[in-house]
């Protein structure tokens, strides 16, 4: 019988790959933290690292907002990926300056959306 249809897709009763090596590796070291940490552990984990992010690691504080707030989102819309194609699009091969670009491009977007402003997009120069 074959364990595939006739699009490739796997058949239903496949038994499947062997998964991964390290799944059971990591599945006993996980169970040995959980029973190494209890309650009180954690909180006194949780106040160490809040404090440390009110003393002012932003390591920390970083760790405790995402966790907290949830990551922040990658940027949307076209203003980043106008950036970007304008930046390489005008690049002629020059790497470094092509990067240092590109990251100024970045920020003066990161700016604008704080702002509430809209990126103004422009046809990059053809004489480049």
């Amino acid at each position: 019988m074959s364990e595939r249809n006739r699009l490739g897709q796997f058949v239903a009763g496949n038994p499947g790959g062997p998964g991964s090596p390290y799944s059971a590796a990591l599945a006993r070291n996980k169970a040995a933290l959980l029973a190494a940490v209890d309650e009180d552990d954690l909180r006194k984990i949780l106040r160490s690292m809040i404090d440390a992010a009110i003393a002012g690691d932003v390591q920390a504080a970083k760790l405790v907002l995402d966790r907290v707030c949830g990551r922040e989102a990658p940027p949307q819309g076209a203003g980043v990926a106008v950036a970007i194609q304008q930046t390489i699009g005008s690049s002629g091969g020059r790497g470094a300056a092509l990067a240092a670009t590109l990251i100024e491009r970045l920020r003066e977007e990161r700016q604008r959306r704080a702002a509430g402003m809209v990126l103004d997009v422009q046809e990059p120069d053809s004489q480049k």
